[in-house]
């Protein structure tokens, strides 16, 4: 099968699409996309073709993108699908179409989540593919609010797979040797505050709880920020340092690019999960604290319906609820009274998040195979 991916090359999501549900059937492989540095090595020791999008700023440049790439879809390609859903993407699928046998659109999370109203373009290009994909049944629901239930018959609820859970399955480390590594002393408790630098995580209020502990439980924490990905300005890093180094705790910044195994090792070594972020369709790296046995704090602001009732996780209504969680729990996870319950979340969580399962589902759907 011949198959263009529209999405961002640098994504490791596209990158494991490919990579697990394309080029183990040996399928020949193209990636429109304005991004390629992160996994460029792989794609060319992979035979994959990256194709560099091209585009414009503004509304002109966005009306003109079908134009402008129409050559990048004459590949004679059994699919082309497009990632992360936005007016651009939607102004190429005609173009798709037209030289494309079958094409499909998947929707992540925020490029549905935040919209406020179906829009006319997008309710008269999902006419025209073959299949939609949203991850879950909160991101149907949203979609089932803006553009009814006429494209049902494409619809279609498939996740991604964790790269990162099959590589925290096969570890072999300890997690005293992987925080030697690090250069965390073992009777800190590790807590990890978001998974990336965009705003939307609200680091800053978790900080400032933080802040507020007493301090003879401040000098017993290790902070992790994670900082390498999202749309977060300098600026912003800026004050996440400098009100991490005012809440008395020990810290790590991650600010460069992290591998697997690297996210494998910080994500099982942390004994505190705290996700505030201001919506989500399902967060992989929150299912990754899961599977690691950590205790996750998340809002009572976003719902993952797929987890609910199945694994055990502490729900907040506030910061405020959040600091009381916080201050009661403080602990590494191994010695918490809640710990029984968190250790029962890996085998689900696996269930769930391993590429096992969606596999299949991909393949199925890319070959109209349903």
């Amino acid at each position: 099968m011949k198959c263009l991916v529209v999405g961002n090359a640098d994504s490791i999501y596209i990158k494991s699409l490919i990579e697990k549900t394309m080029l183990a059937y040996n399928d020949r492989v193209s990636v429109l996309s304005k991004n390629n540095k992160i996994y460029s090595d792989y794609y060319d020791q992979n035979g994959v073709s990256v194709i560099k999008e091209k585009y414009s700023d503004g509304k002109l440049g966005t009306l003109l993108c079908g134009i402008k790439n129409l050559k990048a879809f004459k590949g004679k390609y059994d699919t082309i699908s497009f990632h992360f859903i936005t007016n651009r993407s939607l102004i190429m699928i005609p173009a798709a179409k037209l030289l494309g046998k079958r094409v499909f659109v998947s929707y992540w999370g925020s490029d549905i989540l935040r919209e406020k109203k179906g829009s006319f373009l997008a309710k008269a290009v999902l006419k025209l593919v073959d299949g939609i994909t949203v991850i879950n049944s909160e991101m149907l629901k949203k979609f089932h609010l803006l553009y009814g239930r006429k494209f049902d018959k494409k619809i279609h609820m498939i996740d991604f797979g964790s790269d990162t859970i099959d590589c925290m399955k096969k570890m072999t480390a300890s997690e005293d040797q992987i925080r030697n590594k690090y250069n965390i002393e073992n009777n800190k408790v590790i807590i990890s505050v978001g998974y990336n630098s965009s705003e939307e995580q609200q680091h800053l209020k978790v900080l400032e709880k933080i802040a507020l502990l007493p301090d003879d439980k401040k000098k017993n924490i290790h902070l992790i920020l994670r900082i390498t990905y999202g749309s977060g300005s300098e600026e912003y890093k800026n004050k996440i340092k400098e009100l991490t180094k005012k809440t008395g705790c020990t810290y790590s910044f991650f600010e460069s690019y992290l591998s697997e195994d690297e996210i494998s090792e910080i994500t099982k070594i942390t004994d505190i999960f705290i996700h505030a972020q201001t919506t989500d369709a399902q967060s992989a790296t929150m299912c990754e604290h899961l599977y690691c046995k950590c205790l996750v704090l998340n809002p009572k602001w976003i719902r993952y319906k797929e987890l609910e009732n199945k694994v055990f996780y502490l729900s907040f209504k506030d910061f405020d609820e959040m600091f009381e969680m916080l201050k009661y729990n403080i602990s590494k996870k191994e010695v918490n009274g809640l710990y029984d319950r968190m250790n029962s979340n890996s085998e689900v969580i696996f269930e769930i998040c391993s590429w096992e399962t969606y596999i299949p589902k991909w393949r199925k759907l890319y070959l109209l195979d349903y």
